[in-house]
């Protein structure tokens, strides 16, 4: 008995004549299409011909010749392939039917998955096949390991770049004014400092409990221009908690007026048509934000909760996950939590390399901070650090000096009581934000106000809510 690589009846033809004809009639129209699927190769194409007529039109794109219908007819006609094909008709029909535009490299890629997954269908056929002969296992094992590492480095879509190309790329990216970033922090000093969030960035956002981290990235979420989406996992509040809080910010930064979520939570909003005139519009201005409520959520529902958002969206500039320590982490029984945070860390910085879009993940300090008389955290901080600080490329740490003055209460020296009081209403509504590593810009700290009331950041002291009217009046 011999393997022919046959396939079986009942296993599914892994192909997609339509969408390789889609592409051929884009690549002959418009031969610069190949710049949008220059991974796609020949033998990725199901259908003989289509491999023929691919190969011929690359061919001519790389000697910088052009193409058209009648060029490939008449290359058919010329290896007496045209009448097989279908004749000129079929030619035209292809380049009617293209698919023009951005889904071209779209199509490409299900037709290179497609050729991916029928060469693994075979070869774990084949070896189904010589494991029940004679042939040792060994030598299985290693043929299928071979198999395997030959498909990866066909399927990798990266090249070198030349650093002299790259170079005069950047050059040309700050002429025009710089990379652009995917979404902002709207804390002015954050987004000076980094030039805002950017795709495929990893940016932790730490602190002690009840140091405001949640509050922080709720504001980096609604402080977004209204055309963005923004994807929120709640591994700790509810969906409700939730937009109470989003509720109360984005009626504040969009109409001036006050309405603390403690006030939405306890029912407590103007009943009258002026205010629901007002939050109608207050809602129009914000970003397109959508909350997930996933208590111990695991890493594969993450993931795949995200790309069905961008998918659903079309677009997505920026994830939030509240919080890292929260998530399940399912290998957790080799006694090892460090180790399996910094999977979790390498993996997520991973989503936003392949989906282009930054991650703000929040994570949890160490009680460490609390040990010590100088209470601003530390890199060495991170709980369960693992590989936390290696895996992100910015890390800030949120610390307010008020919480831990109010938990020290007046000193016992009498003659210090008026001091610790002018310090404890002076740094009530400071908050700062520490920035010991960015990989691409400046450390440092930056000292801002806020206003627990409602999850708002100022810049200065000057925009207090003192400024700001209420919704019941």
């Amino acid at each position: 008995m011999a393997y022919d690589g046959q396939e079986e009846q009942s296993v599914p033809v892994l192909e997609n004549i339509e969408m390789e004809a889609a592409i051929l009639g884009a690549c002959i129209f418009d031969v610069k299409a190949i710049h949008r699927i220059e991974f796609l190769k020949p033998e990725h194409f199901t259908h003989e011909v289509h491999q023929v007529i691919y190969g011929f039109v690359l061919k001519r794109f790389n000697a910088g010749k052009n193409v058209d219908g009648r060029i490939v007819a008449q290359y058919l006609r010329s290896i007496d392939s045209l009448d097989d094909f279908g004749g000129e008709a079929q030619i035209a029909f292809m380049i009617d039917n293209g698919a023009f535009g951005p889904e071209v490299s779209d199509y490409a890629e299900i037709v290179a998955d497609y050729w991916s997954r029928r060469k693994l269908r075979d070869a774990l056929r084949k070896a189904s096949y010589d494991v029940v002969t004679e042939k040792p296992v060994h030598d299985v094992v290693q043929q299928i390991s071979d198999n395997c590492s030959e498909l990866t480095q066909k399927t990798s879509k990266g090249d070198w770049v030349a650093s002299n190309t790259q170079a005069v790329l950047s050059i040309v990216n700050a002429m025009e004014g710089g990379v652009t970033a995917k979404a902002r922090y709207g804390i002015s000093a954050l987004d000076k400092r980094t030039g805002g969030l950017y795709g495929g960035d990893l940016v932790v956002l730490a602190g002690r409990p009840s140091m405001g981290k949640t509050a922080a990235a709720n504001f980096i979420a609604a402080a977004q221009d209204h055309d963005k989406v923004v994807g929120v996992f709640n591994l700790e509040m509810t969906n409700d908690q939730q937009g109470q809080r989003f509720a109360s910010l984005q009626y504040l930064l969009a109409t001036g007026c006050q309405l603390p979520y403690t006030d939405i939570r306890r029912g407590i909003v103007p009943d009258n048509q002026r205010f629901v005139e007002q939050f109608k519009y207050a809602m129009q201005q914000a970003p397109e934000v959508f909350w997930r409520s996933m208590p111990r959520a695991s890493l594969t529902q993450i993931n795949a909760a995200t790309r069905e958002l961008k998918r659903r969206k079309g677009r997505l500039d920026l994830l939030i996950i509240d919080y890292l320590q929260l998530m399940e982490f399912p290998q957790a029984r080799n006694g090892n939590r460090a180790s399996d945070i910094g999977d979790v860390t390498s993996q997520l910085k991973a989503l936003a390399v392949d989906l282009d879009v930054p991650v703000v993940l929040l994570s949890q300090l160490s009680r460490g901070v609390e040990q010590r008389d100088n209470k601003r955290p530390i890199l060495s901080d991170l709980r369960d650090s693992g590989s936390i600080e290696q895996d992100a490329d910015t890390v800030h740490f949120c610390f307010r000096e008020h919480y831990y003055l109010e938990r020290e209460g007046e000193p016992k020296d009498k003659s210090r009581i008026e001091e610790y009081e002018h310090r404890l209403m002076e740094t009530q509504p400071q908050f700062l934000f520490l920035t010991p590593k960015q990989r691409m810009g400046r450390i440092g700290d930056d000292l801002v106000y806020w206003d627990a009331a409602h999850g708002a950041f100022y810049p200065d002291r000057s925009m207090s809510l003192q400024a700001y009217g209420s919704a019941a009046e």
